[in-house]
């Protein structure tokens, strides 16, 4: 091996030598960082304001504007203009990005807080003058741009902007797209048809939806104007739910009604709110001032907008009336005599006060009806066969439903057990669901709601034949669009009261000469209305059972009691006291006979001492009882001739409960064993039942309960001097009976009430409905003193009134307001029952005691009825009720052509004066005439309040305050 030569080792055998360490930087905090930018933004030669101006300027677009920092998103998103400029790039744009889109932390709204703050954190330079020193941080005159404080210059900065956000939010809301464009008067098929006013938009109208429309599309405004008005709004962290709302002008209210009028000032055409409140102006009878100034401070529209609005809306109706029925909707009207006095205040030649009279109407659309059930031919020929002529007092008796009428008294006597004693209150409920099953007969769906439409008022006299005439052809034939060419051999159901249903059958005897249908009113079915029945059978009870203050159980003796006045007619007992005092004296004597049965002097001390209460069925038995012992026409029978009967003195009246036959005619010979002071309460029980049962009835909607009253009345009023309403109820009978269809009863009967709100036990007559109406109008009229056939009231007016009616009602609940109530510090007539009770209990009214006789003694009505009947009023009706088949039988002998006659005796073509005071039912100065309510079974007495806040109900029965 050579030595001398050396092998060199390999590069990688070679060790390494490690490389140096980069030094590692300290890290450094916030503040540091800080100061390192900064210094780099002073060597730059920037300060922080030049540095934030190229951080935040973007030269991808340049706003067409001088001031691009003064334009809303919106606007500069308008006025974007592409530039030739570069664009930002790389990490600028980038960052940039980052900041405004929320990639990075902080968000950009927290840095801007912080700036505001440290804004509002410095001094205020003393050599500052671009805007004087003090709280006012916003001057309208200054540009942000020339101020040089900060805190002044954000602040006025973002109030323009805000400023220019509401701005572009108010054009929005003002964009018909919302749904505030609401035209008075627009032509039709225009382009702004779809805008023309209705009352289906009117109704839709709520504070709360204007209040949603606000927030959804103008959240910005209402924000400061809540704000405004609440002094913690602004303070309420997001997301938080605001305190409860103040009772007294709430805020939400407050700033919707300053928003909405701060709409129509930006926007004529954003009307919905003004013209609503224009509407509801005039309902309320506002003076013409009010409306000049409201409108000028964009609060409401104009007087002339409103009533062009409201001629928009019966031109509307009209046209919606004569289509739909055109189309096969079939209507029924009824109508009314309006008059009212004007008194002339200004007397000058041919200026005198004066009686303004004329005849209002209301179409009501008829529902669940077959529409096979209006065939004219149908109706005819079953006049024509006058089956009517075998009509007897037998007939009629035998039509009483006697087991129906004996448990409409049970139902009532155990219904003022329950409601009166504490402990068997729990039976209410089971009661009112017993007796809707019990009692039913022809019930209305209870929830329906019914359409009405008003006709537009006329100057008719509905008292002469022409008058009537020419009144119903401008409601069918001008209103309606009914027309000899598009009858459609239909019929149509006409009502009215007392008056105008004999006014009907008047004018279609005295036309039915006439050859064709339309013209001889073949075509109109009269129907008479329940409304001014029902008073004139509370008038009748009234008069029948008045007596004098010896008979204990005479309606004088109690109406001393109760501090009550003798009415001035007996004839025409004003509704309001006569309902009082017979319902009082009812539940008296109801409560009394409980009383007698359980012998005890305090009914709810009774049940409150016992361990075990009765059962519902128990209770059920006894008031059966208690109606055959106390309610029927057999009692009344014992207690006047108790020897007849083979009866014994007991405690209560013992009556035989079967023969249901016909009574016989033979007064039986007075017996000195009578009580004919409990004969007098039998008779009065028997008629205040089936009174009541006849309100409530009607309440509840079911129209074929009353009917089976009104043939009881048939008999009562033949035996009270009531000789119209036993015609006017034995042409409705034999209607019933002989000549409508079964279909057309059917329909007559489900359409013979209205229920204004769609709720359960508020059923209402259809005339007392066309009462409210004429209420309304009459005030109007009185005030405006113009005929009823003047434009105003037909086109403006009177089309409208069941509208405001309830709009008033509408205003007050979407403002949030109470009913006014009758609670503060009244009880009740407790008191007033428990009196007349302690008097009746005293007097042993319902007891039997042989011989009692105080020289008062009501007459049997329903037997003297019977004896009416018989002795020729049924021959005397039916003669002369056959005048207009007899006719047209003719007609349809000679195929309808040329005239025919038929005698006529001076009484079949006019009614008697003297009949017409039994008709001549008014409402007593200006008060309207209430309804009756049914509500879980209780029945309450109802003031329609026309110039009230609400319709406040009491308990005629004098136990219970309600409101609606």
């Amino acid at each position: 091996m050579n030595t001398d030569t050396l092998t060199q080792p390999s590069e990688d055998a070679l060790p390494q030598t490690p490389a140096p360490k980069k030094p590692q930087k300290k890290a450094q905090k916030d503040p540091e960082k800080l100061e390192t930018i900064l210094a780099t933004i002073d060597e730059c030669g920037w300060s922080l304001a030049k540095f934030l101006q190229i951080l935040f300027k973007t030269d991808r677009a340049k706003p067409d504007t001088e001031q691009p920092a003064m334009e809303t998103p919106r606007a500069v998103k308008r006025k974007l203009k592409p530039t030739a400029e570069k664009p930002l790039q790389g990490k600028h744009q980038r960052m940039l990005a980052a900041l405004f889109d929320g990639t990075s932390k902080p968000h950009f709204s927290e840095i801007l807080e912080l700036a505001y703050h440290s804004a509002v954190s410095t001094s205020f330079k003393t050599n500052d003058t671009s805007i004087p020193p003090g709280h006012n941080m916003f001057n309208i005159n200054l540009h942000p741009n020339d101020i040089m404080y900060g805190n002044p210059g954000i602040t006025s900065w973002s109030v323009r902007l805000v400023a220019r956000l509401v701005s572009d939010e108010a054009e929005l809301m003002a964009d018909k797209k919302t749904g505030l464009h609401l035209r008075a008067s627009t032509q039709t098929g225009g382009k702004n048809a779809d805008f023309r006013v209705s009352w289906d938009k009117i109704n839709t109208f709520s504070m709360k939806n204007m209040e949603n429309l606000l927030t959804e599309n103008a959240p910005i405004m209402a924000f400061i104007a809540s704000s405004f008005v609440s002094a913690d709004y602004a303070k309420v962290k997001p997301g938080v739910v605001a305190a409860v709302k103040r009772t007294y002008r709430p805020e939400d209210l407050v700033v919707t009604n300053a928003l909405m009028s701060m709409m129509f000032g930006r926007s004529k055409l954003a009307s919905l709110y003004p013209l609503c409140r224009g509407i509801w102006l005039f309902a309320v009878k506002a003076p013409i001032t009010l409306f000049r100034v409201e409108s000028r401070l964009a609060l409401s529209t104009s007087y002339s907008t409103v009533s062009d609005a409201l001629k928009t809306t019966s031109t509307g109706n009209q046209d919606m009336l004569k289509e739909t029925r055109e189309e096969g909707t079939h209507y029924s009207v009824v109508i009314d005599n309006i008059q009212t006095y004007f008194k002339q205040r200004d007397m000058r030649y041919r200026k005198e006060s004066r009686m303004i009279t004329g005849l209002a109407g209301t179409a009501v659309q008829m529902e669940d009806c077959d529409s096979d059930a209006f065939n004219l031919q149908t109706l005819v020929e079953s006049q024509i066969k006058q089956e009517r002529k075998v009509l007897t007092v037998e007939t009629l008796f035998e039509s009483i439903d006697l087991e129906h009428l004996q448990n409409v008294a049970a139902v009532q006597f155990l219904h003022a057990l329950v409601t009166y004693v504490p402990a068997l209150q729990k039976f209410q409920q089971p009661l009112a669901d017993f007796s809707k099953t019990k009692l039913s007969k022809v019930p209305i769906s209870e929830t329906r709601r019914s359409k009405v439409f008003p006709f537009a008022t006329n100057s008719a006299d509905k008292m002469r034949v022409q008058g009537l005439s020419d009144g119903i052809q401008d409601f069918a034939s001008v209103q309606l669009g009914v027309t000899p060419e598009n009858l459609k051999n239909t019929v149509s159901v006409w009502s009215g009261d007392g008056k105008t249903f004999g006014m009907y059958h008047l004018m279609k005897k005295m036309k039915a000469i006439e050859p064709n249908d339309f013209d001889s009113f073949r075509w109109l079915v009269p129907l008479l209305e329940l409304w001014h029945t029902k008073w004139t059978d509370l008038s009748r009870i009234i008069r029948l059972h008045w007596g004098t203050t010896d008979d204990p159980a005479s309606l004088a003796s109690i109406a001393r009691l109760l501090n009550l006045h003798t009415p001035a007619d007996l004839r025409k007992v004003d509704f309001y006291d006569g309902s009082y005092l017979l319902n009082i004296a009812l539940d008296a004597h109801l409560l009394s006979c409980w009383e007698a049965h359980y012998d005890t002097k305090g009914l709810k001390q009774f049940f409150s001492r016992k361990i075990t209460l009765p059962t519902f069925d128990s209770l059920w038995d006894i008031s059966l009882k208690l109606a055959q012992r106390h309610a029927s026409t057999e009692a009344y029978r014992f207690a006047k001739s108790p020897a007849r009967h083979h009866a014994e003195t007991h405690t209560s009246a013992e009556a035989p409960t079967s023969k249901p036959a016909i009574p016989p005619l033979p007064v039986p010979p007075k017996d000195k064993t009578a009580d004919e002071t409990l004969a007098n309460s039998v008779s009065f029980i028997q008629n205040a039942i089936q009174w009541r049962e006849v309100c409530k009835a009607i309440a509840e909607g079911d129209p074929g309960r009353v009917a089976e009253v009104l043939w009881v009345w048939i008999f009562t009023f033949a035996g009270s001097s009531n000789p119209l309403y036993t015609q006017f109820l034995l042409e409705t009978y034999c209607n019933f009976k002989y000549e409508f269809s079964p279909a057309l009863k059917d329909a007559v009967l489900k359409n013979w009430l209205v229920n204004l709100k769609g709720l359960p036990g508020h059923f209402l007559e259809r005339d007392l409905m066309q009462e409210h109406h004429n209420f309304w109008l009459e005030d109007m009229a009185e005030h405006k003193g113009k005929e009823f056939d003047d434009d105003f009231y037909r086109n403006t007016l009177s089309m409208n009134v069941n509208h405001f009616l309830k709009l008033k009602d509408a205003m007050e609940s979407t403002t949030l307001l109470q009913a006014r109530t009758k609670r503060h510090g009244d009880v009740g007539h407790e008191n007033e029952l428990k009196a007349v009770m302690n008097k009746l209990q005293k007097d042993e009214v319902n007891y039997f005691r042989p011989g009692r006789n105080t020289g008062v003694e009501v007459t049997d009505a329903f037997r003297d009825g019977l004896h009416t009947l018989q002795n020729g009023k049924i021959s005397d009706f039916l003669e002369k009720s056959s005048i207009f088949s007899n006719v047209t039988k003719m007609h349809a002998a000679y195929g309808g052509e040329g005239g025919t006659q038929l005698p006529m005796g001076p009484n079949e073509t006019t009614l008697e004066e003297s009949e017409f005071d039994e008709l001549d039912l008014q409402r007593n100065g200006h008060v309207p005439h209430p309804s009756i309510v049914s509500i879980d079974g209780e029945m309450y007495l109802s003031d329609p309040g026309t110039f009230r806040r609400k319709s406040t109900y009491f308990d005629p029965f004098g136990l219970i305050y309600f409101v609606q």
